[in-house]
């Protein structure tokens, strides 16, 4: 995993306090009052367009090994240079099922979602077919579009103690578009409820709960973080 975790002795420091602070190469974040940031969010102009540009595909011939559902879909993804074919299968890790997230034509990129893989969400080149991001979010796009970002959670539950720490996983975007990824952590304090919220090219606020409180579905006692981006 390319995540880089805090250490033992920062993490004990600042996980009993809501003033967290956290210095990296590439990241920090400190808590903020969202009133004194609320008049800065920047609202993104870089929607994803969710018309549906699927074409339907025919069942590949694996399925025959499976029991297979009304759940399992087989779908091309269209690109300049042909079609990519996509279908639900089984795998060590379970069944995989691809669903169409959209396009984002500012990078002239599809999202799709493979909700049993790493790199839970893809970019598919349109023009070429070739996956330039894998990440466990939503990505969000700086107003300049050279950095991308996403802020989710991953629960563990098939270790001796179950764990849910937060994933934030940042990339760069070059003048060609060309995705490559930065730097992630995994956050074991707290965990985002909202999406990142811009106030500038490098920075961004998000809604947070502690993760005690995130496992007890009590999102009541949330509070903010704003994170820098330092390339």
């Amino acid at each position: 995993m390319y995540y880089n975790i805090p250490t033992e002795a920062h993490i004990n420091k600042i996980s009993k306090s809501k003033d967290l602070a956290f210095e990296s190469k590439h990241l920090s974040w400190v808590t903020v009052d969202f009133d004194d940031y609320k008049d800065k969010i920047i609202t993104s102009s870089y929607t994803v367009d969710t018309t549906d540009i699927t074409i339907p595909a025919p069942a590949p011939a694996v399925w025959k090994q499976y029991k297979i559902n009304e759940y399992y879909k087989s779908f091309y993804l269209p690109v300049d240079t042909g079609n990519i074919y996509l279908y639900d299968h089984e795998s060590e890790g379970g069944s995989n099922h691809y669903r169409y997230i959209g396009k984002l034509d500012v990078l002239n990129m599809y999202i799709v979602e493979n909700d049993n893989a790493y790199g839970r969400y893809r970019f598919y080149n349109a023009a070429t077919g070739a996956v330039s991001y894998l990440g466990e979010g939503i990505p969000y796009i700086s107003p300049n579009v050279k950095s991308l970002v996403f802020c989710s959670s991953y629960q563990d539950t098939e270790g001796l103690v179950d764990y849910t720490v937060s994933l934030i996983g940042l990339y760069n975007i070059d003048d060609d578009k060309k995705i490559t990824h930065l730097y992630g952590v995994e956050i074991p304090m707290w965990i985002p409820i909202s999406d990142p919220m811009w106030l500038s090219d490098d920075e961004f606020i998000v809604k947070v709960v502690a993760v005690e409180d995130y496992d007890k579905n009590n999102y009541k006692s949330f509070y903010y973080i704003k994170l820098t981006i330092k390339k």
